[in-house]
């Protein structure tokens, strides 16, 4: 009885005691809000409590696990030259934004936190040529870079993949790839015989730059459609998808009578280049490779993928030749075409360069946005291509290397991405710096959507298969209407992709 009565007594000082510890827990992490348990939030190590603590943007509180510190250490981030493209890193702007500003404290809490010095080393040479710089570093064993910031069309070469750490080595130790704010739909489409090579994190502020979307005209399209909300509700509502696009534009040219197209209004713009066709290819969940069974290899798109993709191409095809759409020569002059009210809707990125997203939030008739639409509404879900402008990352090989430390500030810098710039880059967004208020759940729609193909990731190494496959014959029937389809380029390009891919199979097979 009375050690009964000493259990029960333990328990209601227990029960008086926890409700303290979790608001301890709250007032220290500024959080809000609970949902289920999850071991990897902070909030005590106890993995049966109910309380997940959620932050100012209302995500979990998610703990990286890093207990290690350094001894001042450099480690070295090759990082690209172009202010738009470094900006997830540091920036050369002399009166920085809120959001750069977050940057630079996360570089600075990257430092503290683990005692190490960064040097942000800015690639001097183009896009093209930086993967000779690195090649340069490999082959020489110097080791001067120890994480690698590159452009993602460019990486995927077989002499990057070689001089590439496998992220799953163990040695790198204080990697978590498994944690939120590594991008899982870009790691499962990467991985390949339990090896990845590159990545994406919440680090990578580029990646949802380079989202494709639609912009829409909103004065034009409260005048064709009484009021534009109605489309974001289409959206949320899974009705927005290729046949109703269609209908919306395929007749909308109004002719200024000249032959100058300038002054004409059509339902649709877009760039000749990966924006008017890409965008297509990912959101219909189209694919260009597929798993040969239940293998890692990767093999040329068969079977039900293979009639997807080449409907999918059709409907592209179908697309462009309507009277109410325009592909437009040259950079950037689709963005004057749109703002300046020549257009309903313009297929680009998210953010392509500065100017041009100037041009738009000075826009007189104001511009919304939404995903590319679903290929019908079956599909269910919607999908976003990236071009492939953006960044992504890899650790490079070298005997000499710490990888404890060098995992350590890749983790750190994308858990602090995670907690204090990505939902601060979204929130900017998303408010109406750069885009609608009212398109905050359908912007969160768009970039949780992003998608990439395995061919497009290792580009390079596959024998550039979007396009020979897509982009290429699509951008021919721009020109030479009905010159081609796709059934006429994979026969035409088959042997030699498949011959590529089966190379590339055999070089991951064996890579450490």
């Amino acid at each position: 009885m009375k050690k009964t009565v000493k259990i029960l007594a333990m328990l209601l000082v227990l029960l008086m005691i926890v409700p303290v510890i979790v608001s301890c827990g709250k007032d220290k992490g500024g959080a809000t809000g609970n949902t289920d348990a999850n071991s990897d939030v902070l909030g005590g190590d106890d993995s049966s409590s109910s309380e997940i603590i959620t932050d100012q943007y209302g995500q979990p509180v998610v703990d990286d696990g890093i207990r290690d510190t350094f001894d001042g250490e450099t480690v070295t981030v090759l990082i690209r030259s172009a202010e738009q493209y470094m900006r997830e890193w540091t920036s050369d702007t002399k009166e920085p934004d809120t959001l750069q500003t977050a940057i630079f404290k996360r570089n600075a809490d990257v430092q503290t936190q683990l005692n190490v010095r960064l040097n942000l080393y800015k690639n001097t040479e183009s896009d093209e040529k930086m993967n000779d710089l690195i090649l340069r570093d490999f082959k020489s064993g110097a080791g001067q870079f120890h994480i690698i910031s590159n452009y993602a069309a460019y990486s995927g070469t077989m002499n990057n993949i070689g001089g590439f750490m496998n992220l799953r080595n163990a040695q790198l130790y204080n990697m978590n790839l498994d944690q939120p704010y590594w991008n899982q739909n870009f790691i499962s489409e990467a991985e390949c015989y339990d090896k990845l090579f590159l990545a994406v994190g919440d680090v990578n502020l580029s990646v949802f730059d380079r989202c494709h979307v639609v912009f829409f005209n909103k004065a034009k399209a409260t005048e064709r459609l009484g009021d534009f909300d109605q489309l974001y509700q289409m959206v949320l509502d899974k009705e927005w998808t290729y046949d109703v696009l269609y209908e919306m534009v395929a007749d909308i040219h109004e002719d200024n009578g000249t032959t100058d197209e300038s002054d004409d209004f059509y339902g649709l713009a877009s760039i000749r280049g990966s924006e008017f066709c890409d965008g297509f290819l990912y959101a219909f969940n189209a694919k260009l490779t597929q798993k040969d069974g239940d293998t890692d290899k990767r093999v040329l798109v068969s079977d039900t993928n293979y009639t997807k993709t080449s409907n999918a191409f059709s409907k592209v095809a179908e697309f462009w030749a309507t009277d109410g759409t325009i592909v437009i020569e040259g950079s950037g002059a689709n963005y004057d075409f749109f703002t300046q009210g020549h257009a309903l809707f313009d297929i680009d990125v998210v953010y392509h360069y500065e100017s041009g997203l100037e041009k738009l939030k000075n826009m007189e008739d104001g511009f919304g946005v939404l995903p590319m639409p679903m290929y019908d509404t079956d599909q269910g879900e919607y999908y976003t291509g990236v071009q492939d402008a953006h960044n992504i990352m890899g650790v490079a090989y070298n005997t000499t290397f710490d990888y404890g430390l060098i995992s350590a500030v890749m983790e750190k810098f994308n858990s602090l991405s995670y907690s204090s710039v990505r939902p601060l880059y979204i929130e900017k967004i998303v408010k109406g710096q750069i885009l609608d208020k009212n398109s905050s759940e359908v912007f969160t729609l768009i970039i949780n959507g992003a998608r990439w193909d395995y061919a497009d990731i290792y580009r390079g190494a596959c024998g550039s298969i979007r396009q020979n496959l897509w982009r290429g014959p699509l951008g021919k029937l721009l020109s030479t209407p009905g010159s081609t389809d796709f059934s006429q380029a994979y026969t035409a390009n088959s042997t030699s992709l498949t011959e590529s891919l089966d190379e590339f199979d055999k070089f991951i097979e064996k890579a450490f």
